[in-house]
């Protein structure tokens, strides 16, 4: 048995939170997750059966040890009309009219493991559907913000990752010619992005930022320029920042108490645009900044963030709902991977965005 997504049915948003709710009259079983607020057609309690039998629910772990896995962000794996594969949808709220279900939620390697055992497929044929409404594209390695800022549409500048974000520009930063395309020029003053708060960003475990950028010289002297920040008016309880200050550039985490380690700016070459790296490997207790691919500065540091960060919103080029810290310069890409990267792939990610 699967279960179908109706065409007219309630679609949760990206949150979870239902719209258009369906019509009465259909005969249909609900599955309600409240708060979650996600809605699917069950097809019964604790299993999703298919032509191998029933497979249970990640929640229910039973003798396999799995960990729960939640339904926003948990994979899927259904048949879609019109499309002879099968494919792995990332969240209940990415399922299409139509889709059918069959089975999840699961990690992303239970996902592909059940679609290879119900197609025999290989695992480089699993494809990962990163975004509903658009192409399938290879998905990043856990990349939940991707701002290339290469264009702004009526005040928004919409994010390439599988979380679909969108960037609502404060100020008039200028679009500018870039080796990547275009990016956009902060003045210092009341250029600024504000993201929502939102689960996908609120990261309390290993995580990486990836930002290239063209700063001025007067980087390695004056004030602080906040690059990316995440947080609410609570001081000392920022879940994660990057910023320049005093000629370093920082990667900082309040757990409440902060770690933070830096990098010395004063040989770097201002005229060329560069990729810097923040980097958390919690299960290793290391902190670590990377500069154009290379490890630059390395720390030990630990904790674990206690406090409330629900409601926290994600800012790029300042903080504080823009009041403070002012970004100066030029911003090419930001990325935000809720893993810390291995060091190949901060090699190959950053001379990826330098063209090398």
């Amino acid at each position: 048995m699967v279960h179908t997504v109706l065409e007219n049915s309630s679609r949760p948003d990206r949150r979870g939170w239902m719209s258009n709710p369906a019509p009465a009259g259909r005969t249909m079983t609900l599955f309600i997750i409240l708060l979650g607020a996600a809605v699917v057609c069950s097809p019964g309690p604790g299993a999703y059966a298919g032509n191998n039998g029933p497979v249970m629910h990640p929640h229910q772990s039973g003798e396999s040890g799995q960990e729960p896995v939640d339904e926003l962000f948990g994979y899927y794996v259904v048949r879609r009309p019109g499309v002879e594969e099968l494919k792995v949808v990332k969240g209940i709220n990415r399922l299409e009219p139509g889709d059918e279900v069959l089975g999840g939620p699961f990690s992303l390697t239970d996902a592909q493991a059940f679609k290879k055992q119900r197609t025999g497929m290989t695992d480089t044929d699993v494809t990962v559907v990163d975004r509903s409404g658009g192409p399938v594209q290879p998905a990043e390695p856990d990349v939940v913000l991707h701002l290339s800022l290469d264009a702004v549409v009526d005040g928004k500048i919409q994010d390439r990752s599988q979380s679909s974000f969108t960037a609502v520009v404060h100020g008039d930063p200028l679009l500018v010619d870039t080796p990547n395309g275009r990016g956009l020029q902060f003045d210092g003053r009341d250029d600024w992005l504000l993201l929502p708060a939102d689960p996908y960003l609120d990261i309390h475990g290993s995580m990486t930022l990836m930002v290239m950028m063209k700063i001025p010289e007067s980087a390695r002297s004056e004030g602080l320029h906040m690059i990316v920040w995440h947080g609410d008016e609570r001081g000392g309880r920022d879940p994660y920042s990057f910023f320049i200050s005093s000629g370093r550039i920082l990667f900082r985490r309040d757990f409440p108490k902060t770690v933070m380690v830096g990098w010395s700016l004063w040989n770097l070459d201002f005229d060329r645009y560069h990729v810097f790296c923040g980097v958390h490997r919690r299960h290793e207790d290391i902190f670590e900044i990377w500069v154009d691919g290379e490890l630059a500065e390395s720390i030990k540091g630990s904790g674990k963030i206690s406090y409330d960060t629900k409601r926290m919103t994600t800012q790029i080029g300042a903080m504080e709902s823009g009041r403070s810290q002012h970004f100066t310069g030029i911003l090419d890409d930001v990325k935000i991977f809720q893993r810390a990267l291995t060091p190949d792939e901060l090699r190959r990610e950053s001379l990826a965005l330098l063209g090398r």
